[in-house]
């Protein structure tokens, strides 16, 4: 490790605690992507990003390589010796279509700030419907896609009636 998580921690001048690096660490060996734009994730981004060489060295030994995208605003941590888990139909479905809105919306202009696209609910079932022939997956199926495509930073989801 480069530095120590107890001497970052003192070079802070009491604004980041031994803990705050562990837990950044630890966030974003398991989590995998921390984004600045992500409220949740926010001080473990920034706490990341400025001791960038530390993460990466820190990780390191574990198998994991850290990358960052300044332009997008994510670190992502990357496993070496990654053999891959299993993606079920509907996982490959849902990645395939929101590729293809993701790639629509480029295409059309149609990109927020961060490289992120909104999609409308109705527009994900009429993509859904016509991309794979299929009906969409019912409400739970589909909030379990959800959760799964987040933990993969692929989407989140955005709670209309808090707008």
């Amino acid at each position: 490790m480069k530095r120590s998580w107890n001497t970052l921690s003192q070079m802070s001048n009491g604004t980041y605690t031994v803990q705050d690096f562990e837990r950044a660490a630890y966030r974003l060996a398991t989590e995998q992507v921390l984004y600045a734009a992500d409220a949740r994730s926010r001080v473990a981004y920034h706490l990341v990003e400025d001791h960038l060489a530390d993460f990466t060295a820190a990780l390191e030994p574990l198998g994991i390589r850290v990358e960052r995208n300044a332009h997008y605003r994510y670190v992502v941590a990357l496993p070496a010796h990654g053999e891959g888990a299993p993606v079920t139909l509907d996982e490959t479905l849902a990645l395939l279509v929101m590729r293809h809105l993701y790639y629509e919306a480029m295409r059309q202009g149609q990109i927020e700030d961060h490289g992120e696209v909104v999609i409308e609910l109705p527009e994900l079932q009429e993509s859904w419907q016509a991309l794979t022939g299929r009906a969409m997956p019912d409400v739970g199926t589909l909030r379990t896609l959800a959760r799964t495509l987040k933990r993969w930073g692929v989407c989140s989801l955005l709670d209309s009636e808090s707008e």
